[in-house]
């Protein structure tokens, strides 16, 4: 099935979220691991894949909100505060989803570099303000230790609704 029922996740929402987690796993590790390399020529086409990467996955993550607002909710029966706690913690994931390219594409821009999309097109520089390139780096490092956290408490939660309450929640998005 394409689209979602009330009981299970359609292809399109099965692959776009685990295509999305998989290169937000990549990104923040690669991020980690180049904030950490002294300066090369490899850190730095490191950095330019790492900010393609982001762009491109800001638009795959607008299409994947686009789509769930499109789609049904799946429905799983859980007490009031598990459920508010749910959609707390998906709208913090949607937040730092977004959060993380637009820092690093404000990051870059306003420090004044381009951001070349694989070589395909080149996101230019419109103006250079120091104030907002450096707050943005800022946020970008901060946003990465949050969204690891966030991360690992969805992982926690879904094996919780797999292992511990032994409902569909994971089994409905795999």
């Amino acid at each position: 099935m394409i689209k979602n029922t009330r009981d299970e996740y359609g292809i399109v929402a099965k692959l776009l979220h685990w295509a999305i987690a998989a290169v937000i796993l990549g990104m923040i590790i690669v991020g980690f691991v180049m904030s950490g390399m002294a300066s090369s020529e490899l850190k730095f086409q490191i950095y330019g894949i790492h900010k393609a990467t982001g762009v491109m996955l800001l638009f795959f993550i607008f299409l994947r909100l686009i789509w769930k607002l499109i789609n049904v909710s799946v429905v799983v029966e859980m007490p009031l505060w598990q459920h508010l706690a749910a959609k707390a913690g998906h709208l913090l994931l949607y937040l730092l989803m977004f959060a993380m390219p637009i820092s690093g594409m404000l990051m870059s821009l306003m420090s004044g570099h381009d951001i070349s999309i694989y070589g395909f097109y080149t996101i230019k520089t419109i103006t250079k303000n120091e104030l907002i390139g450096k707050t943005s780096w800022m946020l970008h490092g901060y946003f990465a230790w949050v969204f690891v956290g966030v991360i690992v408490a969805h992982v926690l939660a879904a094996l919780y609704h797999h292992f511990i309450r032994k409902d569909n929640v994971l089994k409905n998005i795999i």
